[in-house]
């Protein structure tokens, strides 16, 4: 979610099973064993992001903008290592996804929380795909996309 949402951000996958005999025996060793990791990384990153900082906030940026320009396709699938296949391509994207009242009632505080920009309107809510956030958009209003909050209609003219 922070690439799509264009931040950077942090996965730690701690060991669950204790290590050690000792740690078999405290649980609370292990899970202190198990803080301390994440301690650790979450230092790294920090370290790595305060020296980097320049880079960072420039990469970030150009990708903020990116979505405004509102060109090029969107993706409902595939990952970092999992290509997307041809179906989870909107090669000709529409220009945004109306909601209902009823669907903007039930999902407008989860959109609000991700930071999609919403255009309320008397019949519903239009999320325009013209926004800093375009590529998560379809993620979460596409019925295309395997996780979506729900399936509005794509809007063709905005």
């Amino acid at each position: 979610m922070s690439g799509v949402k264009h931040a950077v951000g942090l996965l730690i996958e701690s060991r669950v099973d204790p290590l050690t005999d000792a740690e078999k025996e405290d649980e609370a060793l292990n899970n202190r064993r198990r803080v301390t990791s994440q301690l650790d990384a979450l230092k790294g990153l920090f370290t790595y992001a305060d020296q980097r900082r320049g880079a960072v906030e420039a990469a970030t940026g150009r990708a903020r903008l990116e979505g405004w320009a509102d060109t090029g396709p969107v993706y409902v699938g595939g990952a970092d290592n999992d290509p997307p296949e041809p179906a989870d391509v909107i090669e000709n994207p529409p220009c945004g996804y109306r909601l209902t009242a009823a669907q903007f009632a039930e999902f407008g505080d989860e959109l609000a929380l991700h930071g999609v920009r919403v255009r309320k309107s008397g019949e519903g809510a239009l999320v325009p795909l013209r926004q800093s956030l375009r590529g998560l958009v379809p993620l979460l209003l596409d019925e295309r996309a395997t996780y979506h909050l729900t399936a509005a209609v794509p809007e063709t003219q905005c």
